[in-house]
């Protein structure tokens, strides 16, 4: 996940990038100093103050466990408060992070779901969690977790549950407070460009 700063799309030799820790979700302001971000759910609510670019790739929201829970009875949301109460043990989210809408409708109107959750602000904190054991696993982006497990020698006793909470289409957002509608016509052309090309699909595959 990479994030590009205002003001250096109309000056190429301050360009300033930086990647938030895996897992944070990075929300946009009108006021704040982010140009473009990567990865990010189109809901009605951002597209207030984001242009999109896209989409880039379908994303997956899937349930994150210890290995010796990959096997885990769940299949739907229902079964997360039946396995949670099970256990004496519940699931992590993280505050700012769009789920899914039934998830969203469920935390805010079904208590007992909510309280089978346990909130952090830092997606970071669930990956360590749940490989030391004090909660039960947690949802992210398949192919952010995918590579996390691959590539980080503490998270080897985490894997992908089955259960996939939900899929939808992921974009670049360009923030209108950020960059001129000139620029944003560049970049969307460029983004073409390279779609067409195929060099977007190679990135994306390198993650897999």
């Amino acid at each position: 996940m990479w994030s590009l700063q205002r003001g250096s799309l109309s000056e190429p030799a301050t360009v300033q990038f930086f990647r938030p820790a895996l897992g944070a979700w990075i929300e946009f302001h009108a006021d704040w100093d982010v140009a473009l971000h990567d990865n990010l759910n189109k809901t009605r609510e951002r597209s207030e103050y984001i242009d999109w670019i896209g989409p880039v790739l379908k994303g997956e929201m899937v349930l994150i466990v210890r290995n010796d829970n990959k096997d885990l009875p769940v299949a739907s949301l229902d079964d997360l408060v039946k396995v949670s109460r099970d256990r004496r043990k519940k699931f992590g989210c993280q505050s700012g992070v769009f789920y899914s809408e039934e998830f969203e409708t469920r935390m805010k109107n079904d208590p007992a779901f909510a309280a089978s959750f346990e909130a952090i602000s830092q997606g970071e904190l669930n990956y360590r969690k749940v490989a030391s054991g004090r909660i039960l696993g947690f949802f992210e982006s398949r192919i952010a977790t995918a590579h996390r497990i691959r590539h980080h020698p503490a998270y080897q006793n985490l894997a992908i549950h089955p259960f996939v909470l939900s899929t939808s289409e992921l974009y670049h957002g360009v923030s209108r407070a950020g960059v001129d509608d000139k620029t944003l016509e560049q970049l969307r052309r460029a983004f073409k460009l390279l779609k067409n090309e195929g060099e977007i699909q190679k990135i994306v595959e390198q993650y897999k």
